[in-house]
């Protein structure tokens, strides 16, 4: 990870962006799927959020046309607001000024996600376009390959080890634009036969010849595992090796931090790692089900910012790491650790959410999630407490036209009453009535779940600053 500054001011990053999420705890806990199911909307805990959620209305007016379309616009101004004091967009000013603060508090403590990218040469251009790459696999190989080729130059690297590599996309870029000897990681052998078949069509005669050397090697890392074995044939004698991992899903990115810290072989050889983790919600953490045994919040005790929610307690499916099992994927520092936060997995999901939402876009993923959550009351009040599927398979070429009761019987069809019987007929009769209910809550969950939108980044970034604070 490339960061601008001194280890104190990754520290003093680190403590803001937990310090924000830690203000934010309500929202992060508040589910919005299940918000209408638990009454979350309307007790004493949302009492904020109602109110900065009448102050969009009230900025929304009551003019002609669509009031529901002027508060998402007004949504999606909040989330292209930067965490400088700068003039407000047009809109906003009648908006509360607790909910202007706590956006810009969250985009001050979160890392930007938009970074400049490096300039490829034509050389580079030629070695990725041989490849046949999609559009947007294209752009991530074109930009690692080049960032890897800068770093073997800056390092004098004479080995790449590509873990997770796939089917050698990757790989095969760096060895063809480097020159340097490429060992390539994957679990699957399938993956690795696909990436030496993509090597024979990338060096193929009819093209100029370029080197590569490229290697496969099949097999599973595991939590915290030491690579140094599986790489003993490449390491007989002093190598200068980079680690390189473009999807390093979970715990790979913390395991490859930690093969750097530790007491290994490979670590004599390391001199550097290029890491772009993702699937934060594979993140090993402490199981939350350790802190029921907790009181409520005493000094020092572990702060679950994942789903609560009261008619199922599930607890996010966090995966438990205790003893002897390897170190958790969070935290890793020992700043992160002593804070206590956990996150859950539901809310590690958040990282995975677009932060560029606007128009249409944002229209009907505020309006399909207000669907979801009405459903799901509609579900539980008569349906014999079902709980619906969270994965609904509902879909319309223009969802905006769509009815709560068109959305409902698609829905419903997908269904099944814990008493069996027809879920349509037990539910579809009241609809109407349950989403005129719910909609004066309607500004509410749509803020709400914005508001988990920039959670998400911020989210990410503590990940990232943990990592960047290791060891």
């Amino acid at each position: 990870m490339r960061m601008a500054g001194s280890a104190d001011d990754v520290l003093a990053r680190q403590a803001a962006a937990l310090e924000q999420l830690r203000a934010r705890r309500r929202e992060l806990q508040l589910y919005p799927l299940d918000a209408f199911v638990d009454g979350a909307l309307e007790g004493g805990g949302a009492a904020e959020l109602r109110q900065w959620a009448a102050s969009l209305d009230a900025a929304a007016g009551d003019g002609l046309g669509d009031a529901e379309a002027r508060v998402v616009g007004l949504l999606g101004k909040l989330l292209a607001l930067r965490g400088d004091e700068g003039g407000l967009p047009d809109g906003l000013e009648g908006v509360d000024k607790g909910l202007i603060e706590a956006v810009r508090a969250i985009r001050r403590a979160s890392l930007p996600r938009r970074c400049a990218l490096p300039a490829a040469s034509a050389r580079a251009e030629g070695v990725v376009e041989r490849l046949g790459l999609t559009k947007k696999k294209h752009h991530e190989v074109r930009n690692l390959a080049v960032m890897v080729e800068e770093m073997v130059g800056q390092l004098g690297v004479d080995l790449v080890v590509d873990v997770g590599s796939g089917q050698g996309y990757l790989s095969i870029a760096v060895a063809l634009l480097t020159g340097v000897e490429v060992v390539g990681i994957d679990s699957q052998e399938h993956n690795n036969k696909a990436a030496m078949q993509r090597m024979k069509h990338a060096t193929r005669p009819v093209l100029p010849p370029l080197p590569c050397r490229f290697r496969t090697v099949t097999h599973s890392v595991g939590i915290g595992e030491d690579l140094s074995p599986v790489l003993t044939p490449f390491l007989a004698a002093q190598r200068r090796v980079l680690l390189l991992g473009l999807h390093a899903c979970g715990d790979l990115t913390s395991t490859l931090l930690r093969v750097a810290a530790g007491p290994s072989v490979l670590r004599r050889h390391l001199v550097g790692i290029l890491s772009i983790g993702c699937c934060y919600q594979k993140l090993t953490e402490v199981s939350p089900a350790a802190l029921q045994a907790l009181p409520a919040d005493p000094p020092g005790a572990p702060l679950y910012l994942g789903r609560v929610t009261q008619y199922d307690r599930e607890w996010d499916d966090t995966v438990v790491v205790a003893d002897p099992a390897p170190a958790p994927g969070y935290p890793m520092s020992v700043a992160a650790a002593a804070d206590g936060v956990v996150f859950g997995r539901r809310t590690r999901m958040l990282t995975a959410q677009r932060l560029k939402l606007d128009g249409g876009d944002l229209h009907w993923h505020l309006r399909r999630q207000g669907y979801q959550s009405a459903f799901q009351l509609l579900a539980y009040q008569h349906g014999g407490g079902c709980v619906a599927p969270q994965k609904l398979g509902v879909r319309s070429k223009n969802g905006l036209e769509m009815t709560f009761e068109t959305y409902a019987a698609q829905a419903a069809a997908q269904c099944t009453l814990p008493g069996g019987g027809d879920a349509a007929a037990a539910l579809l009769p009241h609809a109407a009535a349950v989403a005129a209910a719910v909609r004066p809550q309607l500004t509410a969950l749509y803020l709400l779940v914005t508001l988990r939108v920039l959670l998400g980044q911020l989210v990410e970034s503590a990940v990232l600053l943990d990592r960047a604070a290791y060891p």
